[in-house]
C-alpha cells in the first residue's frame, strides 16, 4: 500500500540488488558491523560516517564499528538485563495500574530496541526509529528517560506483598520472546562480524577500502624486470595511486574512490593491500592496534614493459586489441589495447570516456568479443591432418580473393596456392572443402575441446563464455558473426597449438614481495590435459613462413557494419627457443595490416 514500506522490505529481502542506491544504508551498515570485528577498531576510530544517520537511526552500526562483537554483544546484554528487571519490577507493583506500566513502558522500550537494532543489521526489515537511550535526538531520550523515571518510582514503591496476580504467563512469554529476540541480535552480529566480514570489506562498495588507501601505502605494481608500473605516493592521509605508464590503463586498471577497483588493481587487491601475503598474526595485529591493515605488498607482472611499448607503437591510432603470451608457461608478455584512456585522469575526463563511442574504457583483449570467421584456420587444418592427408591441389579451381565478398580470402594467396597457403590467407572455401564432411555442430564440438569457447582463469576480468548463434551451412559458419571469442580466449588456443597440444591458463600476475624483501612465486592453475584431436606439429610447420620461423593465419571477417580482421600466429613445433603465441584484432582495418603488425612482433621477438 506505501511504497516506503514497500522499498524498505525490498532492501531487507535482497540488499545486494542496488547496494548504491534504495539499500545503501543497510549495506554500509552491515559493512560497518563487518569491520568491527571482535573487539572493534576503537572508540573513535573505523569509518562509522560512512553510515547514513550514524548518530542517530544507525548509532548500533556506529557501536559495533568501534567495539566490535564485544561490544555489541556487551550492548545487547544491557537490554535483555533491562528487559528482565522491567517485568520483574512489574510483576512486583504494588496495584495493576503500575503493574501494566511498567510492563508497558518495558515493552515499549524493547519492542523499539529490536525494531532499530534488528532493521540495522538486516534481521528485520528497517523501520527508521531510533535506540532508546543511544541514539541523538531531542525527544527521544527525554521519552526514554521520562520512561525510565517511572520505572525508577514503581519500582520505589513496590511491596512485600504485591498486587495479586492472576496469571503471570502472559508476562513470561513476553520476557521469553524478547530474549530470544536479543539471542537472534547476538547471532546476527557475529555472522556478519566474524563469518561474513572477511566477504563483505572485500566488497568494491566498501568505502573504508578508499579511505584505507590514503592512509597505508599501497603496493607498487612492476613488469617482470622490476621496473614501476603503477605505485602510490604522498604522505600518510594523502596517499595518491598513480600509475607511470598510462597505456596499460586498461590492463593494470585503477583503484579510484569513486569509480571502485578494475583490472589488477582489482584481482590483486589483496596482496596490493596487504591482506594476503602477510601472516595471520601481522593481520590482526594491524587491524587491532590502527584499524586498518598492513602496508601493501609489491607485486610483479609477466609483462614485459620495453615489448608492450613496441605492442602499443604497433596499434596508435588503431582500433583494437594485441596479445603476446608465452605458450609454454602463460605468461602474458604483452597485452595493448587501443583506443584506450589514462588512469590518473579517471576524475577529470570520466563522463567524456563514458560517452564515447570507441569504448576507451574496454580491455578489447579479455572482454572484447569478435567474430571468429577463418581466424581458427590453424586448429583446423591439425584436426584435419589428426586423420586424413591433404588432398592434391587443383590449380583450376577459382578462388575469390577479394575482400568483402563471400568466399574470399583475407589476402591474396597468390598463383596456384597450397592448401597450407589458402588457410593462411583466410580463405573460407578451403576450410569448407576441407570439412565438407562436417557440420557446424561437429566444428563446434571441436572448438569445445580445445578450449576456446571456455572462459579463461586469469587474474583479470575476462568473458566468461563464446557467443554462439546456430547455423545451417559451412559457408555460413565460417563467414558470418555468429560465432564471438575474445582475442585472449583464441591466443590460449594458439598456445595449445603451438605448445604440442599442452593447454595453459593465462598468466598476468607471476610473484609477490614478502614484507622481508623476498620474492614468491603466485601459481596458476595451469592445465596437464593433452589435446589429442589434432596434430599440431604437422600443421605448424605447414604453415610457418618461408622467410621467418613463425606460423600464422590472417582472416577478415564481416561484422554487422565493420570488417574485423585476425592475425594468430605462433612458433612452429621445432622450434628451440621460448614457445609464443601472438594475437592481433582489428576493427576496420585491412587483414594485410593487421598481419604486418603480428610479423613486426614476431621479427622484434626473434631479434631479442
Amino acid at each position: 500500500l506505501f511504497d516506503v514500506i514497500k522499498l524498505r522490505v525490498d532492501a531487507w529481502l535482497n540488499p545486494w540488488l542496488d547496494p548504491s542506491g534504495r539499500s545503501y544504508q543497510i549495506v554500509q551498515s552491515i559493512l560497518a558491523v563487518a569491520n568491527g570485528g571482535l573487539f572493534g577498531r576503537g572508540p573513535g576510530l573505523g569509518s562509522p560516517g560512512t553510515v547514513p544517520v550514524a548518530q542517530s537511526d544507525f548509532i548500533f552500526a556506529a557501536i559495533s564499528e568501534e567495539f566490535g562483537l564485544a561490544g555489541g554483544i556487551a550492548l545487547v546484554g544491557i537490554l535483555a538485563f533491562f528487559t528482565i528487571r522491567g517485568l520483574d519490577i512489574a510483576l512486583h507493583a504494588p496495584n495493576r495500574f503500575q503493574r501494566f506500566l511498567a510492563a508497558g513502558v518495558t515493552t515499549y522500550i524493547i519492542t523499539q530496541a529490536l525494531l532499530i537494532i534488528g532493521g540495522t543489521i538486516r534481521l528485520l526489515p528497517l523501520t527508521g526509529v531510533t535506540l532508546p537511550f543511544m541514539s541523538y535526538g531531542g525527544s527521544s531520550l527525554v521519552t526514554a528517560y521520562f520512561s525510565g523515571f517511572l520505572l525508577l518510582i514503581i519500582s520505589n514503591q513496590a511491596e512485600d506483598q504485591p498486587a495479586a496476580l492472576e496469571n503471570g504467563k502472559s508476562y513470561v512469554f513476553i520476557g521469553t520472546i524478547y530474549l530470544v529476540g536479543f539471542l537472534f541480535v547476538g547471532l546476527a552480529i557475529g555472522w556478519w562480524s566474524m563469518i561474513r566480514a572477511d566477504a563483505l570489506l572485500s566488497r568494491t562498495d566498501n568505502m573504508r577500502r578508499s579511505i584505507s588507501d590514503v592512509y597505508v601505502m599501497r603496493g607498487d605494481i612492476l613488469d617482470r624486470n622490476n621496473t614501476v608500473i603503477a605505485r602510490s605516493s604522498g604522505t600518510a592521509g594523502d596517499y595518491q595511486r598513480e600509475l607511470l605508464y598510462p597505456a596499460l590503463s586498461a590492463t593494470v586498471g585503477y583503484s579510484n574512490s569513486n569509480y571502485g577497483q578494475t583490472g589488477i588493481e582489482a584481482s590483486m587487491d589483496g596482496y596490493l593491500r596487504g591482506v594476503a601475503g602477510n601472516d595471520t598474526s601481522s593481520i590482526w595485529l594491524a587491524r587491532e592496534l590502527y584499524g586498518q591493515y598492513p602496508q601493501g605488498l609489491n607485486i610483479r607482472l609477466s609483462i614485459d614493459l620495453a615489448l608492450q611499448e613496441k605492442a602499443d607503437a604497433l596499434l596508435q591510432g588503431k582500433t583494437g586489441g594485441l596479445v603476446v603470451m608465452n605458450a609454454e608457461s602463460g605468461e602474458v608478455l604483452a597485452i595493448a589495447n587501443s583506443p584506450t584512456f589514462d588512469a590518473n585522469q579517471l576524475d577529470d575526463k570520466w563522463q567524456t570516456w563514458i560517452a564515447d563511442t570507441s569504448a576507451p574504457l574496454l580491455n578489447r583483449v579479455t572482454l572484447g568479443q569478435y567474430p571468429v570467421g577463418t581466424a581458427t584456420g590453424a586448429f583446423l587444418l591439425a584436426s584435419y591432418l589428426q586423420d586424413h592427408d591433404l588432398p592434391s591441389y587443383d590449380p583450376s579451381t577459382n578462388w575469390t580473393t577479394s575482400t568483402g565478398q563471400n568466399n574470399s580470402c583475407a589476402v591474396d594467396p597468390g598463383e596456384n596456392p597450397s592448401w597450407q597457403k589458402l588457410i593462411q590467407s583466410g580463405c573460407p572455401f578451403a576450410l569448407q572443402s576441407l570439412f565438407q564432411q562436417s557440420t557446424p555442430l561437429d566444428l563446434m564440438s571441436f572448438y569445445e575441446s580445445i578450449g576456446i569457447t571456455g572462459k579463461a582463469t586469469t587474474q583479470m576480468e575476462s568473458v566468461d563464455s563464446w557467443t554462439y548463434s546456430a547455423v545451417d551451412s559451412l559457408p555460413e559458419f565460417f563467414t558470418s558473426d555468429n560465432i564471438r571469442v575474445s582475442p585472449l580466449q583464441m591466443v590460449i588456443a594458439a598456445a595449445e597449438i603451438t605448445n604440442g597440444g599442452q593447454r595453459v591458463s593465462p598468466s598476468f600476475v607471476t610473484a609477490y614481495q614478502t614484507p622481508q624483501g623476498d620474492w614468491r612465486y603466485i601459481s596458476t592453475q595451469t592445465s596437464n590435459d593433452e589435446i589429442d584431436a589434432f596434430s599440431s606439429p604437422e600443421a605448424t610447420n605447414l604453415l610457418t613462413q618461408p622467410d621467418s620461423p613463425n606460423w600464422q593465419v590472417v582472416s577478415s571477417v564481416n561484422d554487422q557494419d565493420k570488417w574485423v580482421s585476425w592475425f594468430v600466429g605462433g612458433t612452429p613445433a621445432n622450434w628451440q627457443g621460448v614457445p609464443l603465441a601472438v594475437v592481433v584484432v582489428l576493427e576496420d582495418s585491412s587483414p594485410t595490416q593487421t598481419a604486418e603488425i603480428g610479423q613486426t612482433l614476431f621479427n622484434d621477438l626473434f631479434s631479442q
